[in-house]
């Protein structure tokens, strides 16, 4: 019920590349198609192909409507609640010998975890953000893998624990390919393992067996140790990142705890889908409350390590949640903030404080005090959560999160474009023509390294039929060679180039051709995105006549990022624009095995169709 606010939002963000302009997701007719589809993921090197497939089947039966994505999210999110019900039951069970207290409590502790947990607007991105199904199949596939070690493992013998351990690695398998987090679900079988099992077994050898499973984190650590310092490149993964690698690290101490107080009394006006206006720390001292936030993690752990042996659920919980933050909140160059990463991980924050009256005789004594105040506290996540959805319906969505961020360069340009689309339909709008500028301009001053609000500037010049601020396209010119140039750019070099073709008096070839030229001196311009840059100015070149540029243009974007198919088709095209029949022959020749799951062979069938007609075939 408090779901269904948000469920006839639009789609956003990441669902656009990812879901709606993914041409690798349809057709979906045959087996060939899910192999085709299966192979398509190009997000983290798992590719994703559990979540990319449902994508897949969706579309084919319901189309692209977001409600339907939105409400599959819903559902999987429900199951994902009935699996930590049962797994948590099983957690307690253990328990039972150990706290003899608080019997009835215990009955219930699941259905509260439970319904906490399915309540927390926290968990909103992973059902409302249609993408972000990766996020809670990934969570569906750990429950189940720890669901089923827990069932097994308990048996205490040696086929028990075999099977444990096979059932556990495959569901990780299912979890990975659904998000790289999955691998995660290993970190969380261990803290059962550490805190429920506590690698007791009824045989020697499985006793043995688990002695040296005990230590898996040392080795897991040395190699993770050695990939990261002698096989990731740190320098190109941060070299699109406005932070540098320490910055980012400190930056998340304060992160993780902004996640934490959020977790337990959350603040609408602070959940916003976009935080790109959180304050990077410089240093230690800058701002000073990175290293409150340093010495506040040291504490928590130090704590739960102390309360190992007199408060293991306690400690469980807490070590839950900084283990499942292990890889999108330390040195990973990723988006600083993201509320759907404590999908999972919040999950141990809860369990640490159901778990208080187990162990403190304090708590004890006031216990329906706590029980009262835990009932307020999931009140009022559900009351957030509600909040958060009915934003999230609104089709005025990204004017109200706009509105609470000022200083957030997305939120402001997702705002603008909002009502551009709108001055398309209705350009006689004042109003609107206004704010649409004034929302631009925010994004603009927010963020120095931000590009895409200034095509938008020139598409609302455009519309109103007014000259354009010279100011406005000198400072996108030296953005365009000077800031750090992010992949997305792909959809602003498309937005100009659309601009561009519309041959306005107030944009000209001229204008885009030294932007392009601008992008192109840019040496963070990552090599996808160069490619972009060069069929656009290749398009532009054809537009005057120019077909050999064009050819030289879209042969260098082919060069440059030869996985990209759709460069493949336009420097195809361009041969037949010039005539060069036997060039274009053996162009099409390199690319039909390129194209092994044949995302393109529509297209390429038209190419040998045209080249029959003309003989050359």
């Amino acid at each position: 019920g408090v779901y269904s606010f948000g469920l006839r939002g639009d789609f956003l963000f990441d669902d656009f590349p990812q879901i709606v302009l993914n041409k690798a997701l349809f057709p979906l007719e045959s087996h060939a198609d899910l192999l085709r589809i299966w192979n398509s993921g190009n997000t983290g090197p798992g590719g994703r192909p559990i979540p990319v497939l449902s994508f897949a089947v969706q579309i084919a039966l319901t189309g692209l409507d977001p409600f339907y994505f939105k409400l599959v999210n819903l559902g999987i999110h429900l199951l994902n609640g009935v699996l930590i019900y049962f797994l948590s039951k099983q957690v307690f069970l253990a328990f039972d010998r150990d706290i003899p207290a608080l019997s009835s409590y215990r009955k219930y502790l699941p259905a509260l975890l439970s319904a906490w947990w399915l309540l927390s607007p926290m968990a909103l991105g992973a059902v409302l953000y249609a993408v972000q199904r990766m996020t809670s199949l990934g969570a569906t596939f750990s429950l189940l893998g720890l669901l089923w070690y827990c069932h097994f493992r308990a048996r205490g013998d040696a086929l028990g624990l075999l099977v444990a351990g096979v059932g556990l690695l495959a569901f990780t398998i299912s979890s990975y390919y659904s998000k790289e987090i999955g691998a995660l679900t290993l970190v969380y079988a261990y803290l059962l393992e550490l805190v429920v099992f506590r690698w007791r077994s009824g045989q020697v050898a499985c006793t043995r067996i688990l002695a040296v499973l005990k230590y898996a984190p040392l080795f897991a650590l040395a190699y993770a140790g050695f990939w990261l310092w002698k096989v990731y490149d740190f320098e190109a993964a941060y070299a699109i990142r406005a932070f540098t690698l320490g910055e980012r690290v400190l930056t998340q101490a304060r992160v993780v705890w902004f996640y934490i107080v959020q977790i337990f009394v959350p603040n609408v006006s602070l959940l916003t889908f976009y935080h790109d206006d959180f304050v990077i720390s410089k240093g230690l001292l800058n701002p000073l409350s990175t290293i409150i936030a340093l010495l506040g993690h040291a504490l928590m752990l130090s704590l739960a390590f102390r309360l190992l042996k007199t408060a293991r659920l306690v400690s469980f919980g807490v070590f839950w949640f900084y283990g499942g933050h292990l890889l999108e909140s330390t040195v990973f160059p990723l988006e600083m903030i993201f509320e759907h990463r404590n999908y999972l991980p919040m999950l141990g924050l809860y369990v640490a404080a159901l778990s208080l009256p187990f162990y403190s005789s304090v708590v004890q004594r006031h216990f329906k005090l706590f029980l009262t105040f835990i009932l307020l506290l999931i009140a009022g996540a559900t009351f957030a959560t509600a909040v958060r959805a009915t934003d999230w319906g609104s089709p005025m969505r990204v004017i109200i999160e706009a509105e609470h961020k000022p200083n957030s360069a997305r939120a402001n340009f997702d705002a603008g474009a909002k009502l551009l689309g709108h001055l398309r339909d209705d350009p006689e709008d004042l109003d609107a023509r206004r704010e649409c500028k004034r929302y631009f301009l925010r994004a603009i001053a927010a963020d120095a390294n931000h590009l895409a609000a200034f095509p938008g500037l020139i598409e609302l010049a455009i519309i109103s039929a007014t000259p354009l601020d010279a100011d406005v396209l000198h400072e996108f010119e030296a953005r365009a060679a000077g800031s750090k140039i992010h992949p997305a750019v792909a959809f602003t070099v498309a937005h100009l180039d659309r601009l561009a073709i519309m041959g306005s008096p107030y944009f000209n070839d001229q204008q885009a051709e030294r932007i392009f030229h601008a992008l192109l001196s840019n040496g963070t311009l990552m090599q996808e995105s160069r490619g972009h840059v060069l069929t656009a100015n290749g398009r532009l070149l054809g537009r005057r006549g120019d077909h050999a540029g064009k050819r030289r243009l879209l042969e260098k974007a082919v060069a440059v990022a030869p996985a990209t198919f759709e460069f493949h088709l336009l420097y195809i095209e361009s041969l037949f624009e010039v005539g060069d029949f036997v060039a274009a022959k053996d162009a099409l020749a390199h690319f039909e095995p390129l194209d092994k799951y044949g995302y393109y062979k529509v297209e390429a069938a038209q190419f040998h169709g045209v080249l029959r007609a003309l003989g050359q075939e």
